[in-house]
Parts: structure tokens; C-alpha cells; sequence
């Protein structure tokens, strides 16, 4: 297993940035990824710079920035949608398990531990009841396509 090369912020500790422009619901399947990298290494700092920060504004495993921020220093993982989808859909391999090719590309070896993306609320959201209790949450559509 190759080592991995890092550059140490001014706290002197260690970051990993993870940069996607893509749709918010490809941003947020990175919420899985900065997930594994955590429990693999749990002495880096995962920093997703994304256009959707508020997707991850309470996720225990990263911290957020917006896509004109300034970067911290640590090491740089753009990902690369149009790869990253294409790899997916050639090989057959779920999204997640190309965002870990892409990391492996860089000598980020993280073994894959779950494909479903997370979200995490504030208390004040949990809180939140659009209705009176109990109700059905109806979802008429999906896509089977890769887009």
C-alpha cells in the first residue's frame, strides 16, 4: 500500500480536501466517503469544498466550504464527476466505490464501508414537523439512468 503525502495546515495537524461541483445529490454521496476516510484516518481534517455546503453543515465526519472559499492547505482531491460516473457506469461499480478509485489514484487507500449517502440535522430540524404525525412521504419518480 502506497503511503500518503501530506501537508501539514498551520494547526499543525492534517487535511484532506475534497473539491465536487457536481448536482447536490452526487456532492452529498461524498458524505459516505468523507465518512470512511474518517474512520481510516481518524488524525486528518476532511474538508468538502462543494457549491452545496449547508448539505453537510452538521456531518461529525468533515467540515464545509463553499466552492469560491479560500482552500486550507493539506491535500487536494478533485473529483472529477464526468470520471467518476463513466467509471461507474463501465465497470458497474456503485458511485461510491469510483470516489474511493479516485482517492486510491492519489494513494488515499480507503476500504469502502457503506454506499448510502448522510445526512445530518440540527436539533432545531429534528424538531421541525411539516404536519401532524404519522404521514407518508410519497416519492413519484426516480431515474434509472446514470445522469
Amino acid at each position: 500500500m502506497q503511503r500518503m503525502k501530506v501537508v501539514p495546515t498551520s494547526r499543525n495537524n492534517k487535511t484532506i480536501v475534497l473539491t465536487v461541483g457536481a448536482a447536490p445529490g452526487d456532492a452529498l454521496m461524498l458524505s459516505r466517503v468523507a465518512r470512511d476516510l474518517k474512520e481510516q484516518y481518524p488524525q486528518f481534517d476532511v474538508v468538502i469544498q462543494t457549491n452545496v455546503p449547508d448539505l453537510f453543515k452538521h456531518n461529525p465526519y468533515c467540515t464545509t466550504i463553499g466552492l469560491r472559499d479560500k482552500k486550507p492547505l493539506g491535500v487536494h482531491v478533485p473529483f472529477n464527476y464526468k470520471a467518476a460516473i463513466t467509471r461507474s457506469t463501465v465497470t458497474g461499480i456503485h458511485f461510491v466505490h469510483a470516489a474511493h478509485h479516485i482517492l486510491a489514484e492519489r494513494g488515499i487507500h480507503v476500504p469502502v464501508r457503506g454506499v448510502r449517502p448522510e445526512v445530518y440535522l440540527s436539533d432545531e430540524e429534528k424538531a421541525w414537523r411539516p404536519c401532524p404525525e404519522p404521514y407518508w412521504v410519497i416519492v413519484c419518480g426516480g431515474k434509472t439512468d446514470f445522469t
